[in-house]
């Protein structure tokens, strides 16, 4: 079970979040607190896996105890629970590592999803306990965790599917209140993640997420809240991808491309597109720092492929040859023999299916 600790200067807010998550399988909590002080200390005290803390509260507010816990306690999640007229602080929050938002109100179903994409529960529920793992499933973490991944290892690849998976998450038919504090989570986290690389962190712009989440408060319907999102994705998709891109050593990017597009055919026009430079210096850097032509290595992914569809396939040896991007079968046959020593026919017979 995962420890919680619940701070609000609220009684009726604090008491029932509280009644509310010691009745949940998977989440019970630990300590409650009526200020951001005795938070920061019962957090130090219990270690919790989750905090949720008030913004505003005495003493400390829920930004201050927020970050004085992430200091001391950076595993444990920080859950900051507002209203939407309180999140011209998002951008704070961002920088104090801030990991979701709860929106007061909160319905049930909502402080349920907020908690399973934070700590989606370890165990299976019953059949007649649907409605947790619904909540869970819907939210994009997994699409949210590549998108992360692509922004660490500079993977635009990744980076283009995680952004693919979160537009198909917006899809999604869902209940109004539980889609829009949804979307408030994947712009928040996506706009966190940016922050955490000074490459992305002002992608798409410091001002942007303080608007779309009101704007997204305010919208009366779903259909405006994915059109919201959409924006706010393309607008992302197009700068980060520049510098995703940009980031990648020209080499790097090159054989991205080779590797992707092997079996049709490459000119030089179609890689000085990939990296903006002349056709003689892509060659002289590609073989400077892979050891060989692009040519080369065209022909080595090309015969790996063909040596697969022989051993693993029916296709003809013609079709082979033009679905592995040779230009005739007669230069297969010579690329072939030259660097195995046998024709493709003679290949096949040695390595029968």
């Amino acid at each position: 079970m995962y420890k919680i600790l619940v701070a609000d200067d609220e009684v009726i807010e604090r008491n029932y979040l509280t009644q509310f998550i010691d009745g949940t399988d998977d989440y019970g909590v630990v300590a409650s607190a009526g200020d951001g002080q005795s938070a920061v200390e019962l957090a130090l005290l219990h270690r919790p896996d989750l905090a949720i803390l008030d913004i505003r509260m005495p003493l400390l507010d829920g930004l201050q105890a927020a970050e004085r816990i992430k200091h001391r306690l950076p595993r444990t999640v920080v859950v900051l629970n507002s209203a939407y007229a309180e999140f011209e602080f998002a951008q704070k929050a961002i920088r104090y590592g801030v990991d979701a938002y709860l929106v007061k109100p909160s319905s049930d179903d909502e402080i349920l999803s907020v908690l399973t994409a934070c700590l989606p529960p370890a165990k299976t529920r019953g059949p007649d306990e649907s409605r947790s793992p619904s909540l869970m499933e819907s939210f994009p973490g997994k699409a949210l965790e590549d998108f992360r991944r692509s922004m660490q290892v500079k993977d635009l690849l990744l980076f283009e599917r995680s952004l693919e998976a979160i537009s198909d998450f917006l899809t999604k038919s869902q209940p109004l209140e539980t889609y829009r504090i949804h979307v408030v989570n994947i712009v928040f986290t996506m706009e966190r993640i940016c922050f955490e690389d000074p490459l992305f962190r002002d992608v798409p712009g410091n001002a942007t997420q303080d608007l779309l989440v009101r704007s997204i408060a305010s919208a009366s319907d779903i259909l405006k809240i994915q059109n919201l999102a959409r924006s706010y994705i393309a607008e992302l998709q197009s700068s980060a991808s520049i510098l995703l891109q940009d980031s990648v050593p020209p080499t790097q990017r090159i054989a991205a491309y080779l590797d992707e597009h092997f079996r049709e055919k490459i000119t030089p026009g179609s890689l000085g597109k990939i990296v903006f430079l002349s056709a003689d210096h892509i060659q002289r850097i590609f073989r400077r720092e892979t050891g060989q032509s692009i040519a080369q290595y065209l022909r080595t992914k090309r015969l790996a492929e063909a040596k697969r569809l022989l051993s693993q396939s029916n296709m003809t040896i013609q079709d082979i040859a033009e679905s592995c991007g040779f230009g005739s079968l007669s230069s297969f046959y010579k690329a072939f023999r030259k660097a195995l020593l046998c024709t493709p026919v003679q290949y096949r017979g040695q390595n029968p299916r």
